[in-house]
């Protein structure tokens, strides 16, 4: 994080202040794995499923977030966020 003291100044305002800049969580290491997909179908009818596993980290000046995700899409144009 960066503070800056700036002068502003126009023909009708003068004005300084202190101003924050590049502020915001830094995504770290995103990790991205897909399961071994799966048929839920039959034979005659196939139906594809994968699992799709997302594990990230967010870090701010304040803390460290680790978050995990996993989603399920299926062949029938289904997603499901488990």
């Amino acid at each position: 994080m960066i503070t800056l003291q700036r002068k502003i100044s126009t023909d009708q305002v003068v004005a300084i202040g202190k101003y924050v800049t590049q502020v915001g969580p830094s995504l770290g290491k995103v990790d991205v794995r897909a399961l071994s997909p799966l048929n839920i179908g039959t034979k005659e009818e196939p139906i594809a499923q994968i699992d799709v596993e997302i594990h990230c980290r967010a870090s701010t000046v304040l803390s460290d977030v680790f978050k995990n995700y996993r989603a399920r899409f299926k062949g029938t144009g289904e997603i499901e966020y488990l």
